[in-house]
């Protein structure tokens, strides 16, 4: 059985909020284009760069995370953590209309509008627990040849079960 690292919050995040994702069966994103983490890993990544992923696609990306409190576990004193997670949707706009984009990501955005959304995040991946999600912003904008629409979220989080 592998190593659960339970500090790992960046990456447990980004697996905890694409599971939810493909848990939601979204009509506009099939489920094996929503994607964790920076799109190239072997180069720096570049905002203006062509999507290599295939499109549409949602790419989940939790760069960093500040200590927000402390609790114990049962291990020691442990860390719970501010997260900073973008959502970023991505279209072709070669094939894919302004309003078809803005459909697309009005699905994916309005799937953490909800009342349960910590709730829904913790039970979506083992050894995660979502205190908390704070919206932080949006913004859109055309790369290359592609839509892409970003939300922000701050999520106060821990790599344990805590409930």
């Amino acid at each position: 059985m592998p190593t659960t690292y339970h500090n790992d919050v960046c990456g447990r995040t980004e697996d905890a909020v694409v599971a939810y994702l493909v848990a939601q069966a979204l009509a506009n994103i099939p489920a094996g284009q929503i994607y964790p983490g920076l799109e190239n890993s072997t180069a720096i990544e570049d905002e203006s760069a062509e999507a290599l992923r295939a499109l549409p696609c949602v790419t989940v990306i939790c760069q960093n995370a500040q200590p927000d409190g402390m609790f114990d576990a049962g291990d020691g004193t442990n860390i719970t953590w501010r997260v900073q997670c973008d959502i970023r949707v991505r279209s072709n706009a070669q094939d894919t209309t302004r309003a078809a984009h803005r459909t697309r990501t009005g699905e994916v955005f309005s799937v953490f509008n909800v009342t349960t959304i910590a709730a829904d995040l913790s039970s979506a991946l083992a050894d995660f627990t979502c205190l908390k999600v704070i919206p932080g912003g949006q913004s859109y904008s055309i790369i290359g040849r592609s839509w892409e629409s970003v939300m922000t979220v701050q999520l106060v989080a821990t790599g344990y079960d805590v409930s």
